[in-house]
């Protein structure tokens, strides 16, 4: 199984006590908290854009689809689409200071390096139009043989909002949770305090959490949203880590709304239904088997953004 991506909280800490922060180049403002003294994180999951389908977005920056003579189904492009509405629907009903995408922002075993900018401008649009800074992390799927993640950290800082940099998050001091995806149907919060069954390291009280797989990409007809972390200026200035966290649905509903607090794993909460949803205008009665690698090889060798040469290293 491929490494979970993390977010670690422990940078709030830092925003709160006032220490500096190392910020991109092309970064034009600083992370802040809100006039109410909060800070807010949106977590976009496992979005998985450019699966079956050689069309991509054009490189306008616009969003559009061009749809090559050789595209592959039809679906693909759809379920990017309908990704989008998404992204657009949680953020009409949050106000986050900071938006994450974590990680399989892209499904490398499709998508292809010459292609994949373009993919990074149809993800962020609806964060770029409402003005937001987001940074991303990047899975086992934006690595994979057909992509780059080394191209798409390069696009994605060529807009002024990007705060996408490199962290770590082992030992880091403060840290308050680790909040993940890769597993597209968990969405549990979980205070890892002990050894747990099967295990031999005992937790050091982290609190972990997965998000909700937001794409219609990837595996799953679970209902898509988003999760969100927010911590209070006060509280952590008094070293009380404690945040509220909860799930947008695509549907402006919320489930899942706990406090990570001192109580947690003692605390109950409501269950979250086993919601689905469906790609309303995709057509998954045609499905056509991958490409042979001639073709792929093919498409290649086509002009690209100079990222890479073909029969070179991905």
């Amino acid at each position: 199984m491929a490494a979970m991506r993390l977010a670690p909280l422990s940078v709030l800490l830092a925003l709160a006590t006032g220490a500096p922060l190392e910020a991109p180049s092309v970064a034009s403002r600083p992370l802040t908290f809100g006039k109410d003294g909060s800070f807010q994180i949106s977590v976009f999951e496992d979005l998985h854009f450019g699966e079956s389908m050689f069309a991509c977005p054009n490189d306008s920056r616009d969003g559009s689809l061009i749809l090559k003579p050789d595209a592959w189904d039809s679906w693909g492009p759809q379920q990017d689409i309908n990704s989008v509405k998404v992204l657009n629907n949680v953020l009409d009903n949050e106000t986050p200071q900071l938006v994450v995408l974590n990680g399989d922002l892209i499904t490398g075993e499709n998508a292809f390096v010459h292609n994949g900018s373009a993919y990074v401008d149809q993800i962020v649009k609806p964060i770029v139009d409402r003005g937001l800074l987001w940074a991303s992390t990047y899975g086992n799927h934006d690595s994979d043989f057909n992509l780059s993640s080394a191209s798409t950290w390069a696009r994605e800082n060529t807009y002024p909002n990007c705060r996408t940099g490199r962290m770590a998050v082992a030992s880091t001091p403060g840290m308050m949770g680790l909040f993940s995806g890769h597993d597209h149907g968990d969405t549990w919060c979980y205070r890892w305090d002990r050894v747990v069954p099967g295990t031999t390291v005992a937790g050091n009280g982290v609190n972990l959490c997965f998000g909700q797989h937001s794409g219609y990409g990837g595996y799953g007809n679970w209902i898509r949203g988003a999760r969100q972390i927010r911590v209070s200026r006060a509280e952590l200035r008094k070293r009380n880590l404690t945040a509220e966290t909860w799930i947008r649905l695509e549907n402006g509903a919320t489930v899942g709304s706990v406090v990570l607090n001192s109580t947690f794993n003692q605390d109950r909460y409501p269950p979250t239904k086993d919601d689905m949803t469906y790609c309303p205008t995709c057509n998954y009665t045609v499905v056509t088997p991958h490409p042979k690698a001639v073709s792929a090889n093919k498409l290649l060798e086509e002009p690209s953004h100079g990222e890479w040469k073909a029969g070179g290293e991905l």
